[in-house]
């Protein structure tokens, strides 16, 4: 189980099929710049960090103005991976931002960006039809959850294609589970182990039970973002 994402960069020399939840069926060159440690929980990877994309491993992107600050996104991730249990293999192409992973046991694509919509919601339409993944796009800004309002945009995977669902936010229910809801109306979606699981029922019987699960989620991301641990 996944309880920590934490980074490390230092400087590098130059040149150097599983069933969705949800439904039924199936479904570059750059100089280096950078070698980077990535740890999830027990799990500890060396990267080989280039200024668009990685070489393996996690991929990441630096998206601050100035120094070796990791963009915060990648770290916000470790919520749906805590729920996952897992957090995949890199998974480039498609339009999809720098930090995107493929949760193969999930049938998930995942990925994270600071930018605001729309930037991005094509590329997990296009993921989502070649892939026949899920694909989960999470927005965090460059402040997440202090700043910045952390929200997620999903693209289903369906036989007919993608059911597009935007503007989500995480709710954490005292029971521990973790799950997407709608700013107002719509579907609700547990993130599991198995993948996404998409339903009509919400996991809340009041206005002030959502509310206390999103403040919870957000207080959980404050503290994964500031490396302070939330699981």
């Amino acid at each position: 189980m996944i309880v920590g994402l934490t980074a490390s960069i230092a400087p590098a020399r130059e040149g150097a099929g599983r069933k969705s939840a949800h439904r039924k069926g199936w479904h570059e060159p750059a100089k280096l710049s950078a070698v980077m440690k990535l740890k999830v929980g027990s799990l500890t990877r060396t990267l080989s960090v280039r200024r668009s994309s990685c070489q393996e491993g996690f991929t990441l992107m630096l998206t601050y103005p100035s120094g070796s600050t990791l963009d915060p996104s990648l770290r916000v991730l470790a919520l749906p991976f805590h729920a996952l249990g897992a957090a995949g293999k890199v998974h480039a192409g498609d339009g999809l931002p720098a930090g995107a992973f493929d949760v193969a046991s999930a049938n998930l694509v995942i990925a994270a960006t600071p930018c605001s919509a729309p930037l991005f919601r094509p590329a997990i339409d296009k993921a989502c039809r070649r892939t026949d993944r899920d694909v989960m796009l999470v927005r965090t800004g460059l402040f997440p959850e202090t700043l910045d309002p952390v929200s997620v945009d999903l693209a289903l995977s369906y036989p007919g294609g993608p059911l597009i669902i935007n503007d989500l936010a995480f709710m954490r229910r005292s029971d521990g589970s973790l799950w997407l809801v709608p700013q107002r109306l719509g579907p609700f979606v547990e993130i599991r182990t198995d993948g996404l699981a998409l339903t009509t029922t919400p996991p809340f019987a009041t206005w002030d039970e959502r509310c206390d699960g999103t403040s919870r989620a957000a207080s959980q991301i404050v503290r994964i973002v500031n490396r302070r641990g939330a699981f």
